[in-house]
């Protein structure tokens, strides 16, 4: 059985990278009003005058030094991504399990996967992978949903829902954000990063790209093949499958490797290793956690 909205933000709102209480508060409280507002005055043409409100930019740390910008929603644009794609999540079910095949956020039954869970089945299948096939690379895409062009977006959407439905989301990428078609696209809740992990499958569903088998986490890609030289081939195909969406690759973690090297995974002391465990536990897995 599916979620309600109100279930499925109390489900995400203490794993998202700034919880805000009124959110939940207000969709608890006042969905049919929230709903109404969004499809009969801010979706309505004839009336100029209501739109989404522009969101404050506010800042995430990567890590020690870095940062991540991201808007912050209100709860009425927090409220459309909700229900978007709970209305929508049949077009974010996981692919049925094959050679190539993305993990992580996605519905099945309307019921949010395990971002937890999903990551490490995602591992599980990388370390097995590996004994499987001689080479492997993992490549992973600079920026990635920043680099999200707001186009991009409207064109997946058109080609899966209606074109009511892909021009509305449009219009409230646009307007969240002051009209500029980069830098638009949500991020740190799950209904955008499930959203994002399916217009990344143009990835894994490319016939241009040669290796027998991918699997992707978000912006993670891990390529398996017999012979390196294919590999070597897709890394230069995908990466002129991502530079016309304005997505490029991080040139310093691309990493080559045989089945007789291990993944270069972090080197953390014990204590860090429990905190992250903690962590993910309770918030699930994050695209910059790894």
């Amino acid at each position: 059985m599916s979620k309600t909205i109100n279930d499925f933000v109390k489900f995400d709102n203490p794993r998202s990278l700034f919880p805000l209480s009124s959110t939940k508060r207000y969709i608890e409280i006042g969905e049919e009003e929230l709903r109404e507002f969004i499809y009969e005055s801010i979706f309505d043409v004839s009336n100029q005058a209501v739109s989404f409100a522009t969101c404050p930019s506010i800042y995430a740390l990567k890590d020690k030094i870095h940062l991540r910008r991201m808007l912050l929603l209100d709860p009425v644009a927090s409220f459309y991504m909700y229900e978007f794609l709970l209305k929508n999540w049949k077009l974010f079910k996981p692919q049925k399990e094959s050679k190539r095949q993305y993990f992580g956020y996605a519905f099945i039954s309307g019921e949010p996967l395990n971002p937890f869970a999903q990551y490490h089945e995602f591992r599980k299948q990388k370390y097995q992978l590996k004994t499987e096939y001689k080479y492997f690379v993992k490549v992973d895409i600079a920026n990635c949903f920043n680099s999200f062009y707001h186009h991009d977006i409207v064109s997946y959407l058109s080609s899966n829902l209606s074109n009511t439905e892909a021009q509305q989301f449009g219009q409230f990428l646009r307007e969240i954000n002051r009209g500029r078609s980069i830098n638009c696209f949500p991020q740190g809740i799950y209904p955008a990063k499930a959203l994002g992990n399916g217009y990344l499958s143009f990835i894994e569903t490319s016939r241009e790209l040669k290796s027998p088998v991918i699997i992707r986490f978000l912006d993670d890609i891990f390529l398996f093949a017999n012979k390196s030289s294919v590999l070597e081939q897709d890394v230069i195909v995908l990466q002129q499958l991502l530079g016309p969406r304005n997505l490029f690759l991080n040139s310093e973690k691309t990493q080559f490797g045989s089945k007789k090297f291990d993944f270069e995974e972090r080197k953390l002391d014990r204590i860090k290793i429990s905190l992250l465990r903690k962590r993910e536990e309770i918030c699930g897995y994050d695209e910059d956690d790894e």
